[in-house]
Protein backbone atom coordinates (compact mmCIF):
# COMPACT_ATOMS: atom_id res chain seq x y z
CA UNK A 1 0.00 0.00 0.00
CA UNK A 2 1.27 3.75 -0.94
CA UNK A 3 2.29 5.81 1.97
CA UNK A 4 1.93 2.88 4.38
CA UNK A 5 3.49 2.90 7.75
CA UNK A 6 4.48 -0.66 9.51
CA UNK A 7 4.28 -2.04 13.10
CA UNK A 8 7.69 -4.02 14.05
CA UNK A 9 8.12 -5.69 17.25
CA UNK A 10 12.01 -5.99 18.33
CA UNK A 11 13.41 -8.11 21.54
CA UNK A 12 13.82 -6.74 24.69
CA UNK A 13 16.14 -3.42 24.60
CA UNK A 14 19.47 -4.42 25.50
CA UNK A 15 19.15 -8.33 25.54
CA UNK A 16 21.53 -10.74 24.74
CA UNK A 17 19.62 -12.04 21.76
CA UNK A 18 18.95 -8.66 20.16
CA UNK A 19 23.07 -8.13 20.45
CA UNK A 20 23.11 -11.20 18.48
CA UNK A 21 20.81 -10.77 16.12
CA UNK A 22 22.43 -7.27 15.11
CA UNK A 23 25.51 -8.70 14.91
CA UNK A 24 24.16 -11.75 12.21
CA UNK A 25 22.51 -9.15 10.25
CA UNK A 26 25.61 -6.46 10.20
CA UNK A 27 28.26 -8.12 10.11
CA UNK A 28 28.48 -12.17 10.04
CA UNK A 29 25.93 -13.42 7.50
CA UNK A 30 27.04 -10.60 4.92
CA UNK A 31 30.40 -12.14 5.00
CA UNK A 32 28.73 -14.77 2.79
CA UNK A 33 28.16 -12.61 0.08
CA UNK A 34 31.01 -10.49 -0.88
CA UNK A 35 29.23 -9.42 -4.11
CA UNK A 36 26.88 -7.37 -2.01
CA UNK A 37 29.04 -4.08 -1.95
CA UNK A 38 26.69 -2.53 1.13
CA UNK A 39 23.97 -4.56 2.46
CA UNK A 40 21.13 -2.43 3.86
CA UNK A 41 21.01 -2.88 7.45
CA UNK A 42 18.05 -2.79 9.62
CA UNK A 43 17.06 -3.82 13.06
CA UNK A 44 16.39 -6.90 14.39
CA UNK A 45 12.29 -7.33 13.54
CA UNK A 46 9.51 -9.26 13.18
CA UNK A 47 6.50 -7.25 11.78
CA UNK A 48 3.15 -7.26 13.36
CA UNK A 49 1.48 -5.73 10.74
CA UNK A 50 2.14 -2.78 8.05
CA UNK A 51 -0.29 -1.26 5.37
CA UNK A 52 -0.49 1.15 8.20
CA UNK A 53 -1.94 4.35 5.79
CA UNK A 54 0.36 7.39 6.42
CA UNK A 55 -2.98 10.01 7.16
CA UNK A 56 -3.72 7.41 10.25
CA UNK A 57 -1.11 9.13 11.84
CA UNK A 58 -1.99 12.71 11.44
CA UNK A 59 -2.53 13.72 15.49
CA UNK A 60 1.07 12.25 16.18
CA UNK A 61 2.42 8.92 15.59
CA UNK A 62 3.20 8.75 19.81
CA UNK A 63 0.07 9.53 20.32
CA UNK A 64 -1.61 7.11 17.91
CA UNK A 65 0.58 4.16 18.98
CA UNK A 66 0.12 4.87 22.67
CA UNK A 67 -3.89 4.75 22.05
CA UNK A 68 -3.93 1.49 20.29
CA UNK A 69 -6.00 -0.82 22.42
CA UNK A 70 -4.01 -3.88 23.43
CA UNK A 71 -5.47 -6.60 25.85
CA UNK A 72 -2.78 -9.57 26.15
CA UNK A 73 -3.22 -12.22 29.43
CA UNK A 74 0.54 -13.37 28.22
CA UNK A 75 3.32 -11.26 26.60
CA UNK A 76 4.18 -12.45 23.05
CA UNK A 77 6.65 -15.30 22.84
CA UNK A 78 8.54 -15.10 19.22
CA UNK A 79 10.11 -18.71 18.96
CA UNK A 80 12.25 -19.26 16.11
CA UNK A 81 11.50 -22.47 13.54
CA UNK A 82 13.43 -23.08 10.77
CA UNK A 83 16.08 -20.60 8.14
CA UNK A 84 13.92 -19.86 4.79
CA UNK A 85 15.23 -18.56 1.84
CA UNK A 86 12.76 -16.66 -0.19
CA UNK A 87 12.21 -14.89 -3.57
CA UNK A 88 11.27 -11.53 -2.24
CA UNK A 89 13.94 -8.96 -1.29
CA UNK A 90 12.90 -8.12 1.84
CA UNK A 91 12.64 -12.09 2.83
CA UNK A 92 15.42 -13.45 0.91
CA UNK A 93 16.30 -14.90 4.61
CA UNK A 94 14.42 -15.15 7.27
CA UNK A 95 13.84 -16.80 10.54
CA UNK A 96 10.56 -17.78 10.55
CA UNK A 97 8.44 -17.92 13.55
CA UNK A 98 6.11 -20.28 14.72
CA UNK A 99 2.62 -19.05 14.97
CA UNK A 100 0.53 -20.33 17.29
CA UNK A 101 3.03 -18.33 20.33
CA UNK A 102 2.13 -15.14 18.60
CA UNK A 103 -1.35 -15.33 17.25
CA UNK A 104 -2.95 -12.59 19.84
CA UNK A 105 -0.80 -9.38 18.80
CA UNK A 106 -0.56 -9.24 15.93
CA UNK A 107 -4.50 -10.24 15.52
CA UNK A 108 -5.15 -7.16 17.95
CA UNK A 109 -3.18 -4.94 16.40
CA UNK A 110 -4.25 -5.53 13.04
CA UNK A 111 -8.24 -5.15 13.63
CA UNK A 112 -7.26 -1.98 15.64
CA UNK A 113 -4.28 -0.34 13.10
CA UNK A 114 -5.80 -1.95 9.66
CA UNK A 115 -9.31 -3.16 9.77
CA UNK A 116 -10.72 -0.38 11.64
CA UNK A 117 -11.89 -3.06 14.72
CA UNK A 118 -13.05 -5.43 12.47
CA UNK A 119 -11.62 -8.48 15.02
CA UNK A 120 -13.31 -10.71 12.33
CA UNK A 121 -11.59 -9.18 9.54
CA UNK A 122 -7.90 -9.73 11.24
CA UNK A 123 -8.42 -12.64 12.65
CA UNK A 124 -9.40 -14.49 9.13
CA UNK A 125 -6.03 -12.48 7.92
CA UNK A 126 -3.74 -13.87 10.91
CA UNK A 127 -5.06 -17.41 9.59
CA UNK A 128 -4.88 -17.14 6.05
CA UNK A 129 -2.12 -14.84 5.61
CA UNK A 130 0.53 -13.77 8.22
CA UNK A 131 3.90 -15.10 7.98
CA UNK A 132 5.40 -13.87 11.05
CA UNK A 133 9.44 -14.10 10.33
CA UNK A 134 12.58 -12.76 11.23
CA UNK A 135 14.55 -11.32 8.39
CA UNK A 136 18.19 -11.61 8.30
CA UNK A 137 19.21 -10.09 4.90
CA UNK A 138 18.10 -8.16 2.74
CA UNK A 139 19.23 -8.73 -0.94
CA UNK A 140 18.06 -9.90 -4.62
CA UNK A 141 20.53 -12.83 -5.09
CA UNK A 142 20.23 -16.60 -4.84
CA UNK A 143 20.93 -18.42 -2.07
CA UNK A 144 21.97 -22.05 -2.61
CA UNK A 145 21.36 -24.89 0.52
CA UNK A 146 25.19 -25.05 0.21
CA UNK A 147 25.51 -21.65 1.47
CA UNK A 148 22.01 -22.35 4.01
CA UNK A 149 23.84 -24.66 5.51
CA UNK A 150 27.06 -22.52 6.15
CA UNK A 151 24.85 -19.91 7.74
CA UNK A 152 22.87 -22.18 9.73
CA UNK A 153 26.32 -23.01 11.66
CA UNK A 154 26.89 -19.45 12.12
CA UNK A 155 23.74 -19.87 13.68
CA UNK A 156 24.51 -22.32 15.86
CA UNK A 157 27.65 -20.66 16.63
CA UNK A 158 25.63 -17.91 17.89
CA UNK A 159 23.44 -20.04 19.88
CA UNK A 160 20.77 -19.05 18.04
CA UNK A 161 18.26 -22.57 18.54
CA UNK A 162 16.14 -23.15 15.56
CA UNK A 163 13.29 -25.74 16.69
CA UNK A 164 12.38 -26.83 13.73
CA UNK A 165 15.97 -27.71 11.79
CA UNK A 166 16.61 -31.30 12.29
CA UNK A 167 20.34 -31.09 14.05
CA UNK A 168 18.64 -27.74 16.01
CA UNK A 169 16.35 -30.12 17.17
CA UNK A 170 16.42 -31.31 21.24
CA UNK A 171 17.68 -27.78 21.89
CA UNK A 172 14.91 -25.86 23.17
CA UNK A 173 16.09 -25.49 26.65
CA UNK A 174 19.90 -23.97 25.06
CA UNK A 175 21.04 -21.30 23.74
CA UNK A 176 18.62 -18.45 22.24
CA UNK A 177 15.60 -19.46 20.53
CA UNK A 178 13.60 -16.48 20.62
CA UNK A 179 12.07 -13.54 22.86
CA UNK A 180 9.52 -12.84 25.41
CA UNK A 181 7.82 -9.12 25.21
CA UNK A 182 10.36 -6.40 23.83
CA UNK A 183 9.09 -3.42 22.46
CA UNK A 184 6.89 -2.13 19.25
CA UNK A 185 8.34 0.03 16.87
CA UNK A 186 6.27 2.42 14.32
CA UNK A 187 8.11 2.32 11.46
CA UNK A 188 7.99 4.96 8.49
CA UNK A 189 7.96 2.50 5.57
CA UNK A 190 6.24 4.21 3.11
CA UNK A 191 10.11 5.91 2.30
CA UNK A 192 12.17 4.19 0.87
CA UNK A 193 14.34 2.01 2.44
CA UNK A 194 17.10 4.38 3.24
CA UNK A 195 15.00 6.44 4.80
CA UNK A 196 13.03 4.40 6.84
CA UNK A 197 13.08 5.76 10.35
CA UNK A 198 11.12 4.71 14.23
CA UNK A 199 8.90 7.30 14.85
CA UNK A 200 7.18 5.72 17.90
CA UNK A 201 8.28 2.85 19.75
CA UNK A 202 5.91 1.85 23.11
CA UNK A 203 7.06 -0.93 25.57
CA UNK A 204 4.81 -4.30 26.48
Amino acid sequence: MPGAASLWLVPPKGSHVEKLLSKLIATIIPQHFPELKSPPGFLPHLTLTSDIPEEALSNGPQSWLDGLPLALDVPPYVTFGSLDVGEPFFRKLTLQVRKHHLYDLPTQIRAAAVERGDAVAAELWAAEDYTPHVSLLYADLNIGEGKRQDILQDLDKAEISLRDEGAFQGKENEGYNGWIGGRILLVSTWKVLEKWAVIAERDL
